[in-house]
C-alpha cells in the first residue's frame, strides 16, 4: 500500500515538474525576447531566482553537454532527484527537479493526515453510535420501569413519547393500556364495593360458591353463621 502511494505521488510530482519546466522555459523565452543581449551571469541569476521562487532545483545544459546553470546542491546526483526534462528553444536542455526526500516527507504527511482523519471519523462514528443507542435504550428502560409499576397494580402511569417511530408507537400503546387497566380496575373496585354494600344490608346469610364449590363471597350474616370473617374470605378468593 505504501509503495503504491509512493508511486502515485511520484507520478504526480513528475507531472507538476514538467508543468513547472514549461513555465520556466516560457519565462526565459520572454526574458530573451525583451533583452537578447543578456549576459550569461544575468541568465544564471535569473534562473536561480526562478528556482528559488518556484522551490525547484534547476539545471540548464547547453548543446555541447556542458552544465551552464545548476542549482542542485553539491553531493546530490540524479538518483537523489525526481526530475522533468524538456528541450530549450534552439538547443540545450532544461531540467527541473526536487529531492526524493521531499517525496518521503509528503508521503509521511499524507499517512499522518490519513491516520488523523481515520481517527476523527472513528470518534464521530462512536459518538453517533452512542447517541443512537441512548435514543433507543432510554425509552425502553423507562417503559420497563412502567411495566414493573403495572405489576404492582399502580395503574395509570404514562411514559413520555418523544418520537413517531416504532418506539414512540410502543410508548403510545403502553399509555393506552395503562389507562384502560386503570379504568377497568376502578370499575371492578366500584362494583365490588356496591356488591359488598348490598350483601351487608341483607339480614339472611348469603354465600356464593363457584363450580368447584369454593366460597367466592359471603355476607356478614353468613360469616356469623359459620363463625368466619367475610372480608378475609373475600380477600383470599380474590387473590
Amino acid at each position: 500500500m505504501a509503495r503504491f502511494a509512493y508511486g502515485t505521488l511520484e507520478q504526480r510530482v513528475e507531472s507538476d515538474l514538467y508543468s513547472d519546466a514549461q513555465i520556466i522555459k516560457l519565462s526565459l523565452r520572454e526574458a530573451y525576447a525583451s533583452d537578447p543581449l543578456t549576459s550569461v551571469a544575468e541568465w544564471r541569476e535569473q534562473i536561480t531566482h526562478l528556482g528559488s521562487a518556484s522551490q525547484r532545483l534547476i539545471r540548464v545544459i547547453d548543446d555541447q553537454g556542458a552544465v551552464v546553470v545548476d542549482t542542485v546542491p553539491v553531493g546530490l546526483d540524479d538518483r537523489d532527484l525526481i526530475l522533468a526534462e524538456i528541450t530549450l528553444d534552439g538547443s540545450g536542455l532544461l531540467q527541473v527537479a526536487i529531492e526524493r526526500d521531499e517525496i518521503n516527507g509528503m508521503l509521511s504527511s499524507l499517512i499522518t493526515g490519513s491516520i488523523l482523519i481515520g481517527f476523527a471519523v472513528a470518534v464521530v462514528a462512536l459518538g453517533i453510535a452512542f447517541a443512537f443507542n441512548k435514543v433507543i435504550t432510554d425509552p425502553l428502560r423507562e417503559l420497563l420501569a412502567m411495566v414493573k409499576h403495572l405489576q404492582e397494580r399502580e395503574f395509570g402511569r404514562l411514559v413520555l413519547v418523544r418520537s413517531n417511530d416504532e418506539i414512540g408507537q410502543l410508548g403510545r400503546a403502553f399509555n393506552e393500556l395503562s389507562e384502560t387497566l386503570e379504568d377497568l380496575f376502578f370499575t371492578i373496585s366500584d362494583r365490588e364495593g356496591k356488591l359488598q354494600a348490598i350483601l351487608s344490608s341483607i339480614d339472611a346469610g348469603v354465600v356464593a360458591v363457584n363450580l368447584q364449590r369454593k366460597v367466592m363471597l359471603a355476607n356478614k350474616a353468613a360469616a356469623e353463621l359459620f363463625r368466619t370473617d367475610p372480608e378475609k374470605n373475600h380477600r383470599q378468593e380474590s387473590v
